[in-house]
């Protein structure tokens, strides 16, 4: 369903985005309201909106009545800048992944939200995970949110708790420090290079030997990563082939190729299901024949994709 959520944050407006921490919003009382092209927006803070993809003309057409001079992405497709000009806007592309946000990627946000013309608008695809994490990183790092707010933040944009990486990117984030910040540059791109499908098929390549040392410990974080969540990495995987299925040089390799993809993605999502399952009885009376099943057939619909359309 199309629509506009929107955070009354219930201070005055200005231009710019640092605030006096009074003028904080509590990351709670979230109400929504209806625009044309837009999904899952908020008004985190005076000057500073999160939310989805603007959806052709009328998504930019809303922004436009939101007063937005600033568009940043975090997603990892390149944004639709000719139509953000048409409508007075500037764009800024500062994409990063599902598994978190690196250090120097948190510095560019910090730095580019406290330098551009705002009112900002920070979104991802759908504006449900990255852009809400992003926007979470900005918050601490520019109007102060303790990791308490940020995380509320997010659980109020939707930010699906299995996003482990993402949440820790909020909670653990830590202040730039002034070298950081004149270390940076101060030009930000209107659009940066993607990923293509070779290196795409490599971040999978490499998700999946992570899965496979999971399998190997019996469907638990192996002891050589503690760092792993079985689930979590199956949905690592999942999202993977879901942003495959959005590049141009995927979607040029015709329907067959997409659907190939496409039934990759549901097939890791159940496996991601089955992980989710087996946590939550604690490995009691669960078949983990299931999830060996599950992980042959990812593997077999890999290695069949591999030898058509990468080697």
């Amino acid at each position: 369903m199309s629509g506009l959520l929107l955070f009354q944050a219930g201070a005055a407006e200005h231009t710019g985005v640092p605030a006096a921490r009074s003028e904080l919003p509590s990351a709670a009382g979230f109400e929504p309201r209806a625009a044309a092209g837009l999904h899952n927006v908020f008004r985190v803070a005076p000057n500073l909106y999160s939310g989805s993809a603007p959806e052709g003309a009328a998504g930019f057409d809303s922004l436009q009545k939101l007063g937005i001079k600033t568009v940043i992405t975090v997603d990892g497709v390149s944004p639709e800048v000719e139509e953000a000009h048409k409508h007075g806007m500037r764009y800024i592309h500062l994409p990063h992944g599902y598994d978190g946000i690196p250090r120097a990627t948190q510095i560019l946000l910090a730095k580019a939200t406290q330098n551009v013309e705002g009112p900002i608008y920070v979104h991802c695809h759908h504006g449900s995970h990255r852009g809400p994490a992003a926007v979470a990183v900005i918050c601490r790092a520019n109007f102060g949110w303790s990791a308490q707010q940020s995380l509320a933040w997010m659980h109020a944009a939707g930010t699906a708790t299995n996003y482990v990486g993402l949440y820790r990117a909020a909670e653990l984030f830590q202040p730039m420090t002034d070298a950081e910040l004149r270390a940076a540059p101060s030009k930000f791109p209107e659009k940066v290079k993607v990923s293509g499908l070779v290196e795409a098929m490599v971040a999978v390549d490499t998700r999946m030997d992570l899965l496979k040392e999971i399998r190997a410990a019996g469907f638990k974080t192996p002891a050589s990563h503690p760092d792993l969540a079985p689930a979590n990495e199956a949905l690592l995987l999942k999202e993977t082939f879901r942003e495959l299925q959005r590049l141009p040089e995927a979607q040029k390799r015709g329907a067959k190729f997409l659907s190939e993809l496409k039934s990759a993605e549901d097939q890791a999502e159940e496996a991601e299901r089955l992980l989710q399952e087996r946590v939550r009885g604690d490995g009691k009376s669960f078949d983990d024949q299931k999830l060996i099943q599950q992980f042959s057939a990812i593997e077999k619909r890999c290695s069949s994709c591999h030898e058509r359309f990468r080697n």
